[in-house]
């Protein structure tokens, strides 16, 4: 997967590119595993990007429909809630307040088990396969950066 990064994708170029923010970027990050979420929350962090953390898919909810976030990362399998019906919800919650959609991006050790039709239609946008790297998602954040900077939207999986 690698061979589709470029090598100016580095944490230093992430974080002068979101250093022209005059907004904090705000992530929700749900994930069950201390080790996984304190990892994402770190490297967020270090990209000067504002880090709330759930622990299961209801605890998730909760905070997105009382916040507000630029993007949330998902785990699929979570105790309580599992991500996709939280993102099923919180989908329903956006069309009730009447608010802009959030982007989500599930996270995922299962890539050759993904439903891409069930992810679609929970209205989830992108995934990234576990383990995540730093280099894989300073990648990440910064093409979803510069696709938001040219106002596209992230088109569904």
């Amino acid at each position: 997967m690698n061979e589709f990064f470029d090598e100016k994708s580095t944490l230093d170029d992430v974080i002068l590119l979101l250093s022209q923010e005059k907004e904090p970027i705000r992530f929700l990050v749900a994930e069950d595993d201390e080790t996984n979420k304190f990892y994402l929350e770190t490297l967020l962090n270090k990209m000067n990007i504002k880090v709330m953390t759930a622990t299961n898919g209801q605890e998730a909810f909760e905070i997105f429909s009382k916040e507000s976030f630029d993007c949330v990362f998902m785990d699929i399998q979570m105790p309580v809630m599992d991500g996709i019906t939280s993102s099923v919800m919180m989908r329903q919650y956006e069309e009730k307040v009447r608010v802009k959609k959030t982007t989500i991006v599930v996270l995922t050790a299962l890539e050759n088990n993904i439903d891409m039709i069930e992810l679609n239609e929970a209205g989830i946008n992108d995934y990234i396969s576990k383990p995540v790297s730093a280099y894989e998602l300073c990648y990440w954040v910064k093409d979803w950066y510069e696709k938001r900077k040219e106002n596209l939207n992230i088109p569904s999986v």
